[in-house]
């Protein structure tokens, strides 16, 4: 095709157009020496490449301008679908550290911590993402999911060592910061163990604290339908209809 490179690429973000104009103008092999040159190299490569030669790519272009945040960014991502954790976790560190706002780069960063089950880590991750974002009730059905698989890959026989660790973490941070996910984490644990009169304790807390009341009534209302509390449970559902009206499965709760 005659096209013009930045035409046939469409690139989306400011820095993929600069790359590509490079690419258009660029004669000389100290010219194609440029961070972006590698930058969009990465970006083709990551479509058609293993991912090391992106990985590779990535790192060029972070050899020639270690101040670009975009790049730590990319190549976190990248080394984060490769599995390597630790890499990924350096790069997210210092696309944070470059970033103007320090917004903790949390949708990565959790699940990393996550994995490597640094409990402390990670719940800090996500009490940062609900103070920095709006989440909706689904993040926090994803965030409480996370939980409950770690509960259950436990041995079912036998004391079940990570929910320990994690409800010591919780009690650690609740003693430094009594933050209202902390204590909608733990009542979440406590049910998980059929505790419903401690989780009821701690969704309250958390309702107190003023986190998404919807994600706490609700919960709280299935622990209260648990102990066959008929009069508690409807009403907990009635109220987190309140932001969710239109929520099939909080209506159908209130009919029983």
């Amino acid at each position: 095709t005659d096209e013009p490179v930045n035409m046939r690429l469409a690139p989306k973000n400011e820095l993929l157009a600069k790359a590509a104009g490079y690419l258009d103008t660029a004669t000389s092999l100290s010219e194609k020496e440029n961070d972006v040159i590698y930058f969009l190299k990465a970006k083709i490569a990551s479509t058609q490449e293993p991912a090391e030669t992106t990985i590779g790519y990535l790192s060029k272009a972070i050899e020639l301008n270690p101040g670009n945040k975009e790049y730590y960014e990319e190549r976190g991502t990248q080394l984060y679908n490769a599995g390597n954790y630790a890499a990924a976790l350096n790069d997210f560190n210092k696309y944070e550290e470059l970033s103007i706002n320090k917004r903790i780069y949390c949708s990565y960063k959790t699940d990393i911590y996550f994995r490597l089950r640094d409990w402390l880590s990670c719940f800090r991750c996500i009490d940062k993402d609900i103070k920095y974002w709006d989440c909706s009730h689904r993040d926090y059905y994803l965030y409480l999911d996370k939980i409950k698989r770690a509960y259950e890959d436990q041995s079912p026989t036998g004391i079940r060592s990570e929910t320990t660790n994690i409800i010591h973490t919780l009690n650690t941070l609740i003693e430094e910061e009594p933050a209202a996910i902390y204590f909608l984490i733990r009542g979440y644990i406590f049910e998980q163990m059929n505790l419903s009169i401690i989780a009821i304790e701690n969704y309250t807390k958390a309702i107190e604290l003023n986190i998404n009341p919807s994600i706490c009534y609700e919960y709280r209302g299935w622990a209260y339908k648990k102990m066959r509390n008929d009069t508690a449970a409807p009403a907990d559902f009635k109220a987190a209809l309140q932001w969710r009206p239109f929520d099939e499965s909080l209506l159908e709760q209130t009919r029983f």
